[in-house]
C-alpha cells in the first residue's frame, strides 16, 4: 500500500554552486518538480505548465488514505524555470509530476493527480504514486528532449559545479543533441552525470526513455567549436547484461572471460563483469595495434596471480572513469570489504617506445626486457601516447612471477609523455604500487596505499613528471615511500633518471619495527623534488645512497641541479640516514636548499590540519606541466581532499 510514509525521509545538506563560465543560463533550476512537506501536509508543485503558462501551486492534503486527495490553496503565475516541471494535461484533466520528494529528501517519486470535475476549490485525487526510476537523465520522445538532472563539471581536483541541462535532438546518424537550457543546481547526494574536460565527454550512468523502468548508459561527446553546444552520442547501451561480445567467452550470469591476445579495438562495457584468464595482451609488440576502451564503473577481475593485463608497445588503453564511478581492477571475489590479500592477481602493465637506459653506448635505440615477463620495451618515441588511465583503482595486485620478480600494481615500461595518467589508486599490492622503467610518462593525482614494497619506484632513465602524489603505508606492511634508481647495473647509464616531482605527501608505517625510508635516492639517480612532505618512516625520511648519486648531486655548497629538494618538510624519528662513508651529510644537502624544514607538518591523517605550516610552504614550479601551488604536500588545506569519492579504503 502506497502512502506518504512510503517515502524515505532522508534529508541532505545542499550547497548551491556557481555555474562554469561559458555555460548557458536560463534561470535557476528546481531540485525536483514538487515536494511534500509532512509537517504541514502540503504539496508544493514548484512549476506546473498549463498550456503556454507556468504556475507555482500549493495544495493541502484533505484525505490521508488511498486514494489521497489534495485541495488547491494557493497558485501564482511564474516565469518558466529551467529544469524539471510538472505538466497539466487539459485533455485528460491530469497533472503529471515527474519528480516528487518528501521533506526535500533524496528519494524521488512519480505522481499523477486527476482533477475532480466541478470541484471548487480545485480538488485533485492521486491516481498514481510510484518510486521514480532514479535515472540521472530522461529522454522525452514526445518533445525529443534529453533532460540531464545533474552534471558535475570539475572546477578543480576536489570541487565541481553541478548543472541541470536540457538538450534537443537535432540529428539521428549519429544521434546529435543541442544544448537549449542549463542552470546551476545544488549538488544532489545521489548519482550524477560527469563531464570530463580532458576527453570532452559527458558520462551518464543511467538514462531512461519517457521515465520508463529500463535504463541505459550513455556517453556524449562535445562537438568542438559548436555554439550552441552540441553533443554526439558515442555510446548507448542497456545497463542490464545481455550477453558477451565475440572477443570474449560467457562465464556465468553476467560475466565474460578475456584470454589470449586481442588485436582489434574493443570496449569493456560496464554492465559486464570482465574476468582475465592468464596474461591478456592488447595488440602485439609494435604489431597489430589495438585500443582497449574501458567504460566508467567497469570491473576487471584477475582470478589468480597468473592473470594480468598487458598493453603492448604501439597499442593503447582508453580507460576513463568518473569520481562516482571509477574503473576497478581487482582480484577474485572482491566484495569491497577489504578482505583480499596482496598478490591476488597480476596487475596492469603498459609498454611503450619511449627512451630507456641500460644499453651499450653503441646501440642507437635502446630496447630492454622487463624483469618479470621478459618482454621488450623502450625506443626513441619520447612523446608517444599509450592512452589514458583516469579515475581508476588497481587493488590487490603484484603476484610473484618467479623468485624476487613480481608484477607491480601498475608497471610502466618505457611509456611516453603523450600518455595521460590521472586520479589513479594503487592499493595493497604485494610489490610496488607504481613503477616506471625508463620512459617519459607524466602523472597527477596518484594514490599509493598499503603496498607491501615501495609505494613509488623508478629506474632505467625515467625522466617524466609527477604532481599530487599521496603515499600512505599501513602499520604492518611497506618498505620505502620512494625508491629511486638510475640503473641497477650501470649507475651512470644514460639517459639518467631525472624526474621532476612536486606536491608529494608521503606517510610511513609509523611502526618502529616495519618500513624503510621516505625517499631512498640511489644508484646514480637524479631528481628535482619540491613542495613535499615525508613523515612517519621507520628507517629515515631521506636517504642518499651510492657514490654515483652523491657525485651527481654535487655538494651542499655547490649543487649541480641534478638532484635537488626544495620547499619540503621531513618529520621522522630519524630524519636523515647518514653513513660515515658518505661524501657529505644528507642533512646538509637538505637544509641548505630553499624552504626545507625538519619540523612537524601538522597533519590530520593525510590532510594538513588547521594551522599547518604546509599551507603556505610551497612555491610554483617553473614548468608548464605543473599547476602553480603555494603549498607543500599533495593537498592545499583540510578542504582540498581530491581523493574523496573515487578511492578505496582511504576516506
Amino acid at each position: 500500500m502506497l502512502s506518504p510514509t512510503t517515502f524515505t525521509k532522508n534529508k541532505s545538506i545542499l550547497t548551491v554552486l556557481t555555474i562554469l563560465s561559458g555555460t548557458m543560463l536560463s534561470g535557476t533550476a528546481n531540485a525536483g518538480a514538487a515536494n511534500f512537506d509532512s509537517a504541514s501536509s502540503t504539496l508544493h508543485i514548484q512549476a506546473v505548465d498549463v498550456d503556454a503558462n507556468t504556475f507555482d501551486a500549493t495544495l493541502t492534503m484533505i484525505k490521508a488514505s488511498e486514494p489521497f486527495q489534495f485541495d488547491l490553496i494557493d497558485v501564482k503565475q511564474i516565469a518558466q524555470p529551467a529544469g524539471e516541471r510538472a505538466v497539466f494535461n487539459t485533455a485528460t484533466n491530469k497533472v503529471i509530476i515527474p519528480s516528487v520528494t518528501v521533506d526535500n529528501g533524496s528519494d524521488e517519486f512519480i505522481a499523477e493527480l486527476e482533477l475532480v470535475p466541478g470541484s471548487n476549490p480545485m480538488r485533485f485525487t492521486v491516481t498514481k504514486l510510484e518510486p521514480g526510476a532514479k535515472a540521472v537523465a530522461n529522454f522525452d520522445s514526445a518533445t525529443s528532449t534529453l533532460r540531464i538532472k545533474a552534471i558535475d563539471i570539475p572546477v578543480s581536483a576536489s570541487k565541481a559545479n553541478t548543472v541541470d541541462a536540457t538538450l534537443k535532438l537535432i540529428g539521428t546518424n549519429p544521434f546529435l543533441f543541442e544544448l537549449t537550457n542549463s542552470a546551476a543546481v545544488a549538488q544532489p547526494a545521489g548519482e550524477r552525470a560527469h563531464f570530463d574536460p580532458v576527453v570532452n565527454k559527458v558520462f551518464i550512468p543511467k538514462v531512461t526513455v519517457d521515465n520508463g523502468g529500463a535504463a541505459s548508459f550513455a556517453e556524449l561527446e562535445l562537438v568542438p567549436g559548436s555554439n550552441p553546444m552540441r553533443f554526439a552520442v558515442r555510446k548507448l547501451h542497456s545497463t542490464e547484461f545481455t550477453g558477451c561480445p565475440e572477443f570474449s567467452q560467457p562465464l556465468g550470469e553476467n560475466a565474460c572471460l578475456l584470454s589470449g591476445s586481442i588485436t582489434q579495438d574493443v570496449t569493456l562495457s560496464n554492465e559486464i563483469l570482465w574476468v582475465l584468464a592468464g596474461g591478456v595482451d592488447i595488440g602485439g609488440d609494435n604489431a597489430q595495434p589495438a585500443t582497449l576502451t574501458i567504460e566508467p564503473d567497469t570491473r576487471i577481475v584477475g582470478q589468480s596471480g597468473a592473470d594480468f593485463l598487458y598493453i603492448n608497445r604501439g597499442s593503447k588503453i582508453n580507460a576513463v572513469g568518473t569520481p562516482q564511478h571509477p574503473i576497478v581492477f581487482t582480484g577474485p571475489a572482491d566484495d569491497d570489504s577489504g578482505s583480499l590479500t596482496p598478490g591476488a592477481w597480476g596487475g596492469l602493465v603498459i609498454a611503450g617506445n619511449a627512451p630507456v637506459n641500460g644499453c651499450n653506448t653503441s646501440v642507437a635505440v635502446c630496447v630492454q626486457f622487463d624483469e618479470a615477463l621478459t618482454r621488450p620495451y623502450g625506443g626513441n618515441a619520447a612523446n608517444e601516447n599509450s592512452g589514458i588511465l583516469k579515475y581508476a583503482q588497481i587493488r590487490y595486485a603484484g603476484n610473484q612471477i618467479r623468485p624476487d620478480q613480481e608484477l607491480n600494481a601498475l608497471t610502466l615500461l618505457g611509456v611516453g609523455s603523450g600518455t595521460t595518467i590521472d586520479f589513479v589508486q594503487l592499493h595493497r599490492g604485494s610489490d610496488d604500487g607504481i613503477e616506471m622503467f625508463g620512459g617519459t610518462v607524466n602523472f597527477k593525482h596518484v594514490v599509493s596505499t598499503g603496498n607491501s614494497d615501495d609505494s613509488v619506484d623508478w629506474g632505467q632513465g625515467w625522466t617524466g613528471k609527477a604532481q599530487y602524489v599521496l603515499i600512505k603505508q599501513i602499520e604492518d606492511d611497506g618498505d620505502n615511500g620512494i625508491e629511486a634508481d638510475n640503473n641497477e647495473g650501470d649507475f651512470n647509464s644514460l639517459p639518467r633518471s631525472k624526474p621532476m616531482l612536486a606536491n608529494i605527501t608521503a606517510i610511513g608505517t609509523g611502526n618502529p619495527g616495519i618500513g624503510g625510508d621516505g625517499a631512498l635516492l640511489r644508484r646514480g639517480t637524479g631528481a628535482n623534488i619540491s613542495n613535499s612532505v615525508f613523515t612517519g618512516f621507520r628507517r629515515s625520511c631521506l636517504n642518499i645512497d651510492s657514490d654515483a648519486t652523491f657525485q651527481n648531486a654535487g655538494t651542499p655548497s655547490n649543487l649541480t641541479g641534478q638532484l635537488t629538494m626544495v620547499d619540503t618538510y621531513v618529520d621522522c624519528t630519524l630524519n636523515f640516514n647518514e653513513q660515515p662513508a658518505d661524501p657529505f651529510l644528507v642533512s646538509d644537502w637538505f637544509l641548505t636548499q630553499q624552504g626545507n624544514e625538519a619540523a612537524d607538518p601538522k597533519l590530520n591523517d593525510f590532510l594538513p590540519a588547521v594551522g599547518s605550516p604546509l599551507i603556505s610552504a610551497g612555491a610554483p614550479v617553473a614548468d608548464s606541466f605543473f599547476d602553480a601551488t603555494s603549498y607543500s604536500g599533495a593537498f592545499a588545506d583540510e578542504n582540498d581532499n581530491w581523493t574523496k569519492g573515487w578511492t578505496f579504503g582511504l576516506n
